[in-house]
C-alpha cells in the first residue's frame, strides 16, 4: 500500500546517504473536510484525528503503526502485533494477506470510499 512504498523510499534513502532521517508513520482512521483550491488539496481533521496519527507517528521507530481503529477495519485483511507504547494501544504490520483476493477487493473498495469522502 501507500504507507509501504512511502516506508520503501525513506529506508533507500538513508541507505543512499550519510545524512539519515528518522521516521515514523502511523495508519489512522478519522473524518476530514476537504477542498480541491487552485490544484491545491486542503484539509482538516475533525475530532482528535491528526494528534493521535502524529502521536502515533512520534512513538514509530522507523515502521508502519496502526491505530486502535485502523486495525479493526483491516483485521481480516492483515496479521498485526500489539505494542502499547507511552500508554498507547498500536499495532505493526505482520503480514498482508496479498493473496487472498476477497481482501483485495475489501482494501479497493475501502480505498474508493475513502477518496470519494
Amino acid at each position: 500500500g501507500v504507507a509501504e512504498s512511502i516506508e520503501n523510499i525513506l529506508l533507500e534513502h538513508n541507505k543512499m546517504f550519510n545524512q539519515k532521517m528518522d521516521f515514523g508513520i502511523s495508519l489512522n482512521y478519522g473524518t476530514i473536510v476537504g477542498k480541491l483550491e487552485n490544484g491545491v488539496f486542503k484539509f482538516m481533521s475533525i475530532g482528535t484525528l491528526m494528534t493521535a496519527s502524529k502521536k502515533i507517528a512520534s512513538l514509530s521507530k522507523g515502521e508502519v503503526l496502526l491505530s486502535d481503529k485502523m486495525n479493526d477495519l483491516l483485521r481480516l485483511n492483515i496479521r498485526t502485533d500489539k505494542h502499547v507504547r507511552d500508554g498507547i494501544s498500536v499495532f505493526s504490520v505482520k503480514e498482508i494477506k496479498r493473496e487472498n483476493e476477497e481482501a483485495k477487493r475489501f482494501i479497493d473498495g475501502f480505498m474508493r470510499r475513502m477518496e470519494k469522502k
